[in-house]
């Protein structure tokens, strides 16, 4: 069955950081094709990458509840198997229950993976990076391609 990954927690947790990470490293493979979906972006990510087997859908926008509702649902309507988002909040805020019914009206599978952010990293960017989350999702992908 598809998947959405939604990468929630607070404002500057990570999430956005987290999410370039994985698309950065899957992008380093071989064999991996890249559509960028909203080249004007600067800061955030909206691609899909076709890497082996699956598509995996990017979408780090997720303090804009209607804009990152509306990714997600472009990302499911292009048949992506695994799709890589963020909201800004918990499993229980409103964007995350968007999410779970964009999850059941596109028949995916939903789970959410927090970030928390931590004193350290008000003053290093990089610390923004979950490492264990990064290394999580690049498994799953991994596995999907065997």
């Amino acid at each position: 069955m598809k998947k959405i990954f939604i990468v929630y927690g607070g404002q500057k947790s990570g999430k956005t950081t987290t999410i370039k990470k994985v698309f950065s490293e899957v992008k380093k493979n071989d064999d991996v094709s890249v559509e960028n979906l909203c080249p004007r972006l600067r800061v955030e990510i909206f691609n899909i990458v076709s890497f082996k087997k699956i598509r995996i859908g990017f979408s780090s926008m997720g303090d804009v509840r209607e804009a990152a509702c509306r990714k997600i649902e472009t990302l499911c309507q292009r048949d992506c198997d695994i799709i890589i988002g963020a909201v800004r909040g918990t499993e229980k805020s409103p964007m995350y229950t968007d999410m779970k019914e964009i999850a059941a009206k596109w028949n995916y599978e939903i789970e959410g993976i927090s970030v928390r952010r931590t004193g350290e990293q008000a003053d290093d960017f990089a610390l923004a990076v979950k490492q264990d989350v990064v290394d999580r999702l690049l498994s799953i992908i991994n596995e999907l391609n065997r």
